[in-house]
């Protein structure tokens, strides 16, 4: 903080010149990314296409859930659900 304008700079030079590094790093490196990705090919802007449930979607989570249900009844009511389950397609394990 003291001394003239020099004398300041050069105190800043052993952070300065890591920092200028890193960015000349970071800097080719977002060159090497963009080069890749192919940025700046196509003149025209592609859009984000935002998904949204559809009527399958609403059955599969529902049927999870349903399974998830009879599975957490299964074990509060004391039975093994993976006999149940097993059991249901055709394979018995006895343990």
């Amino acid at each position: 903080d003291k001394g003239n304008f020099i004398r300041r700079v050069r105190k800043l030079i052993p952070v300065l010149v890591p920092l200028l590094v890193n960015v000349l790093r970071r800097s080719y490196e977002l060159a090497e990314a963009m080069e890749v990705k192919c940025f700046g090919v196509s003149k025209n802007r592609t859009y984000l296409h935002e998904l949204q449930f559809s009527r399958r979607d609403y059955v599969f989570l529902i049927s999870v859930l349903v399974l998830f249900g009879v599975e957490l009844f299964s074990w509060y009511a004391g039975l093994r659900p993976d006999i149940i389950v097993l059991s249901y397609f055709g394979i018995i394990v006895f343990s």
